[in-house]
């Protein structure tokens, strides 16, 4: 299975802080719908929203590239590029954007399904974003099981099939009486039952 991903192409935002106004209806919670952060998770939201859904546990890794200011100098750009991005957004505003931007596209039922989160955030000569998810639940379900020595297998109907055996394992014979089949006498027979057995020959001839 490969690995789910998408590009966005432009330069990353963390996601801004509620706001607060109050009208006459009461006191309104908002989120600046012209603000960087925003217009960032709504681009996500709509890369996302015709891809393939995730059922989780989800490993998401999030790689950001920081265009760098046009006023630095050559030698400026020369230095930091490729280097670790230390500024405004934060990688934890960054990655909620990311994901709440996947939730509103109905990527997963919720962005709980996260158990492994990743972000890396550097500079580069073009601002974009990478979002690679692998889902772990849904790898599982294709993966075919390989059936181990001793483990009991589950048929169709959900129940116990059989169990299988461990190789190189033997049972001890139960019959204890002379191997009539080969002529010679039962090597797990005691004395006393040899001592019978080749007297009973002795009868026969």
């Amino acid at each position: 299975m490969t690995a789910w991903q998408i590009v966005y192409y432009g330069q990353p935002a963390g996601m801004p802080r509620m706001r607060t106004r109050r009208t006459k209806f009461g006191v309104l919670h908002y989120v600046p719908p012209k603000a960087p952060g925003t217009l960032f998770r709504n681009a996500i939201r709509l890369k996302a929203i015709e891809k393939e859904k995730l059922v989780g546990p989800v490993c998401l890794r999030i790689e950001c590239l920081f265009a760098m200011p046009a006023s630095w100098s050559k030698a400026k750009k020369a230095k930091h590029f490729g280097k670790p991005h230390t500024q405004k957004p934060d990688g934890d505003n960054v990655a909620k954007a990311v994901m709440d931007g996947l939730t509103a596209a109905g990527v997963w039922p919720d962005d709980a399904v996260v158990w492994s989160l990743e972000i890396r955030k550097v500079w580069a000569v073009q601002g974009y974003c990478t979002i690679t998810a692998v889902d772990s639940g849904r790898m599982i379900s294709e993966t075919n099981t390989d059936e181990k020595p001793g483990a009991q297998m589950e048929g169709e109907r959900g129940g116990v099939r059989d169990v299988v055996p461990i190789q190189g394992s033997r049972r001890k014979p139960t019959d204890r009486g002379p191997n009539r089949d080969s002529g010679n006498p039962n090597p797990w027979a005691s004395d006393d039952e040899r001592a019978g057995t080749e007297g009973d020959e002795d009868c026969e001839g």
